[in-house]
């Protein structure tokens, strides 16, 4: 009897944890761009900071804090490639607020800085040779969004369960 009742509680645990890394997920995914903190997220859920960094890195493979840098820097390399908006307001439109923080954030996650990547971005679609094996920061960015994309689908998977 005694199992059965710790299998249940178990269950229901992991069910409710499942549930609550979907909503934080859906929770960052609104709020990113502006100035979130894990502090300030589990304090929304009314939850403890340790706990919620645990589960959430459990699920999404990645800290906090590199998820939501992933998340801005996919941004304004979206902004970089769509827009001609001065890089240091790209910064501050996908949440950087220190134009410098996020030149190193985005040489240390691509190897090139904003300006080099926009500089390359464009070049190579003038010259019509643009693909991922003439443009190896490409590759990074992809990968950027894919850990991105990974992260999200695991959580959506667990709500499925």
């Amino acid at each position: 009897m005694y199992k059965v009742a710790v299998d249940s509680y178990q269950k229901k645990h992991h069910e409710l944890t499942d549930c609550l890394v979907v909503d934080f997920l859906e929770y960052i995914d609104c709020h990113f761009l502006s100035d979130i903190s894990l502090k300030k997220t589990a304090d929304h859920f009314y939850l403890n900071y340790t706990y919620c960094s645990e589960i959430f890195k459990k699920v999404t493979g990645m800290g906090f804090s590199a998820y939501i840098t992933k998340l801005r820097l996919c941004h304004a390399c979206k902004l970089l490639d769509e827009t001609s908006i001065q890089i240091a307001e790209i910064s501050e439109k996908s949440g950087f607020h220190d134009y410098f923080y996020f030149s190193k954030q985005f040489k240390k996650e691509l190897n090139v800085t904003p300006t080099e990547y926009r500089y390359m971005k464009n070049l190579t679609k003038r010259m019509g040779i643009y693909s991922e094996e003439n443009y190896p920061t490409e590759r990074q960015v992809s990968k950027m969004f894919q850990q991105v994309t990974l992260a999200q689908q695991n959580a959506q998977l667990l709500r499925l369960f």
